[in-house]
């Protein structure tokens, strides 16, 4: 059993259900399966086979999944790199993946953004088809556990991004994983803007509306089509839910459906947690934790988040998941390859890296032997995942810190930024915050909806200096700060100071 032969079952019980819902057009699982079945006859037709790498040139789209699953249905490997990358992160992205296909949607600004010596160097080059001709011919692959079906990237926030092979295997897992979590129900209709999501959507025979609105871009189409289409939950990055929530305040709307609001991808702060909950009062709400290598690892109710009285000693994960198994290890830059794990396990209360095992969870890297010995852990038959986040166990409950390379020392003290930004993010008007260490000063980042803060917020927080500054975050969820942008921008700043 496969995630693809989860779809077909889905297809024969109700083709006449709507399956997916983007930009006004409308799929049913019947018209969708057939358009998978053309499709895949159509790449047969152009060569591509079982086992060759195919780079998805192609953006989210009711195009961009019957792509995907038409590469499943004939055993080729889909090649995903998320349309954040810069063309550097790109280009690097498919040198890794070996790619030797590219399937295009042939749309101008894709092309010509990505138009690159890498690009030119795929050998074949095919637009998205679909052919009538050959289905007869055509037969499901039957995919091994240990077969790849999908590779994505991870965001490279240690450096290079690494390439993560999903089998159909490990597929399938992560399915069982998510489904505990998510709890898609058949004939529901949700909104998503998380492509992983979306194919567990589509097997466990839910209604989808594929919402692919940047967090900078229109909301009203967004809220358009949550009213016209009815639906009931949300599964987005906290940044685009928290614009959806503004926009349904502002429009002080009452006769929203939506009755459950899951969100992962990035951290959720109390700022973020409050307005969502002054949009949807009543719905269940809940954040997931996780990462490319393991998801989910733990959920936390966001009631939990509004309500955390301290905010210094960690913000709230919840409970780990029980396809998940957690440790809560010493923070090294060092291989622990070969480690065994309780030699270097920390106990409950004390923060360390965070330790995830379970067959949901990637067990390598493609061509990356150096990450595999760096982030994995074999011991005892059991491959463990080092997640780079900082965190802690408390009563069975997950609390995070952040990335462990952002601790700061100072002297003989340990300062966790990502705390501390956790605390002035629940302070009304303090819009984003970063604590970094330049040159040996602590420098506190605000952006503010006003100029300043009141000292009383600042208390018991060690800094130098105050710079109130737009703060830069990833381009990948808006949801995580980019340190490194910021810091040269600190640097460049300092640069312009005139001397005293």
């Amino acid at each position: 059993m496969n995630v693809l032969e989860l779809l077909k079952e889905q297809v024969e019980k109700n083709p006449g259900r709507i399956a997916l819902i983007h930009e006004d057009k409308v799929c049913t699982y019947g018209a969708f399966w057939n358009d998978v079945l053309e499709t895949a006859a159509y790449l047969k037709s152009k060569g591509v086979g079982e086992g060759d790498r195919v780079l998805v040139f192609v953006p989210m789209s009711l195009g961009f999944y019957r792509l995907v699953a038409a590469l499943f249905y004939i055993g080729a490997v889909a090649v995903v790199i998320e349309d954040f990358s810069n063309k550097e992160r790109f280009e690097n992205s498919v040198r890794k993946s070996g790619a030797t296909i590219m399937v295009s949607g042939f749309k101008a600004k894709w092309f010509l953004k990505y138009h690159s010596k890498v690009i030119r160097n795929i050998p074949n080059k095919i637009g998205l088809g679909k052919i009538r001709e050959g289905l007869d011919q055509l037969d499901l692959f039957k995919a091994k556990k240990e077969s790849p079906a999908l590779m994505t990237f991870t965001t490279g926030s240690t450096g290079m991004p690494k390439a993560v092979v999903r089998t159909h295997g490990l597929l399938l897992e992560q399915f069982n994983a998510l489904s505990n979590t998510l709890g898609p129900k058949e004939g529901q209709v949700g909104m998503v803007t998380l492509p992983i999501v979306v194919l567990l959507q589509l097997a466990s025979g839910s209604t989808t509306l594929i919402e692919t609105t940047k967090p900078s871009g229109n909301m009203d189409v967004v809220i358009r089509n949550l009213l016209k289409y009815n639906a009931e939950r949300i599964i987005a990055s906290p940044k685009i839910l928290l614009e959806i929530s503004k926009e349904i305040v502002r429009r002080a709307l009452k006769h929203c459906k939506v009755k459950e609001i899951i969100t992962g991808g990035g951290p959720v702060y109390r700022n973020t947690a409050r307005e969502i909950q002054r949009a949807f009062p009543e719905a269940d709400k809940k954040v997931v934790y996780g990462s490319t290598e393991a998801e989910p690892i733990s959920e936390v109710d966001m009631q939990v988040i509004l309500f955390q009285e301290n905010l210094l000693e960690g913000l709230p994960a919840g409970e780990v998941c029980e396809e998940a198994e957690v440790k809560i290890i010493r923070i090294s830059n060092e291989s622990y390859f070969n480690t065994d794990v309780s030699a270097i396990e920390l106990p409950e209360g004390e923060v360390g890296e965070i330790l995830v095992a379970g067959s949901h969870v990637n067990k390598s890297y493609l061509n990356g032997e150096l990450a595999v010995r760096k982030n994995k852990m074999y011991c005892n038959n059991k491959v463990w995942h080092r997640t780079g986040d900082a965190g802690k166990l408390v009563n069975g409950k997950l609390y995070l810190f952040g990335r462990c390379e952002r601790i700061i020392h100072v002297g003989n003290k340990t300062v966790f930024p990502f705390a501390i930004e956790a605390k002035l993010k629940s302070v009304p008007g303090i819009k984003e915050a970063a604590f970094i260490k330049v040159d040996n000063e602590l420098i506190l980042v605000l952006e503010t909806v006003k100029k300043e803060v009141e000292p009383r917020v600042l208390h018991g927080i060690p800094f130098h200096r105050i710079w109130y500054t737009k703060i830069p975050v990833d381009k990948r969820h808006a949801t995580k700060v980019d340190y490194s942008t910021l810091e040269k921008e600190y640097r460049n700043q300092m640069k312009m100071v005139p001397m005293e």
